[in-house]
């Protein structure tokens, strides 16, 4: 477990205790998500996510090249009692929004 005095510079620090990286419909296209489960030791609520999905970005250098960068992806009101009810909420939250548009 980590020592909190070794972390007494920070005004706040969460452990990934859990993740999970998931493919999903988003619009009719196929995208990836890391879901992080975050525990904040010194938080009311034990646990949280953070979750980023894959994307493309161009980049210019001597020519046009597409990198792929993980960027964060609001997943609000995931703050559970533990991790995998965490997990949970944030997969029920990319759930609802996979549904195929109209």
């Amino acid at each position: 477990m980590l020592n909190p005095s070794n972390v007494d510079f920070c005004s706040e620090y969460y452990v990934v205790e859990k993740g999970i990286e998931v493919v999903a419909k988003i619009a009719g296209i196929d995208r990836l998500f890391r879901i992080e489960a975050l525990h904040g030791p010194e938080s009311v609520i034990p646990y949280r996510t953070r979750c980023y999905i894959r994307t493309n970005i161009r980049v210019e250098t001597n020519g046009t090249e597409s990198v792929a960068v993980w960027v964060h992806y609001d997943l609000p009101g995931t703050e559970r009692n533990s991790a995998d009810e965490a997990l949970e909420r944030a997969l029920g939250l990319i759930r609802e929004r996979s549904v195929p548009c109209d």
